[in-house]
This record gives C-alpha cells, sequence and structure tokens, in this order.
C-alpha cells in the first residue's frame, strides 16, 4: 500500500529561516554572555579567537587582560590589523543565513550536474586531430 501525501513534497529540502549551523551557535552564546557587539564578535571571529574561551585567549602577565572583554578584542584588533574596525559589519544571523542560502544553492547545482551528464557523452570522444598532446592531457600545443 503506497502512502500519499496530501501536499508535493520538494526536491531539495529547504532550511527553516531561523535555522542557526552549529558551528555559529558558540559566537551567539559569546556575544550574549560577554555583552558583544557584531562588530566585535567579528573582530574576535578575524582574530582567530576561541569563543568558548575569550577570557583565556590572553597570558595573564598581560596588563591588557584587566581590560574587559569588548575593549580587549578592540585593542588587539587595531594592533593587528592596524583599523579600529572591520570594513563590512556582518552578524552572525547574516553570515548563517549566507551559509544556508550557499548550501541551498550547491544542492541545486549538485543535482542539475547530475542530470546533464548523462547526455555530454559525446564530448570527449578523439576528433583525429594530429595536435594531439598524447596521454598527460594538458591541452598545451608546444
Amino acid at each position: 500500500m503506497e502512502i500519499r501525501l496530501p501536499f508535493p513534497t520538494p526536491k531539495v529540502p529547504v532550511p527553516k529561516k531561523n535555522r542557526i549551523p552549529h558551528k555559529f551557535l558558540p559566537w551567539i552564546e559569546a556575544r550574549k554572555k560577554y555583552q558583544l557587539t557584531h562588530a566585535q564578535t567579528q573582530m574576535a571571529r578575524e582574530l582567530g579567537m576561541d569563543p568558548t574561551h575569550l577570557r583565556t585567549r590572553v597570558k595573564k602577565s598581560d596588563p591588557r587582560v584587566r581590560l574587559p572583554i569588548p575593549e580587549l578584542i578592540e585593542t588587539l584588533y587595531l594592533e593587528h590589523f592596524g583599523r579600529a574596525q572591520p570594513e563590512v559589519i556582518r552578524s552572525i544571523e547574516e553570515l548563517a543565513a549566507e551559509h544556508l542560502q550557499r548550501r541551498v544553492e550547491k544542492k541545486l547545482s549538485a543535482g542539475e550536474s547530475a542530470d546533464g551528464d548523462e547526455d555530454s557523452g559525446d564530448e570527449d570522444e578523439d576528433n583525429g586531430d594530429e595536435d594531439d598532446d598524447g596521454p598527460s592531457g594538458a591541452g598545451v600545443p608546444v
């Protein structure tokens, strides 16, 4: 017995709009915990900081350790990149939405390329040209 759904099922799963990938969740938690702005969160990510260990990032002998986390991130970013803020500031939620969109597009293009490969069998045939480069396949005439 075949089960029929009352609605058509999509070929490509569409992600939920509010879904946040797991790799971005620690940054959202750190932003809330340390009261960081979107710019400060992006600066910390660009500096290569670990969101779960923001406080233990700097050596204890460093006098900057006494700074609050947001000011510490800004100070390190200015020293490392030579500017006070990133040129383009994007929130974690925007990055997550772009990430999900890229994944959907990748799945769509993978589905299209799989369909298109069946008809393209004639493209790789040898047409008998004398300037064939041999088994290397470099395609560059000598």
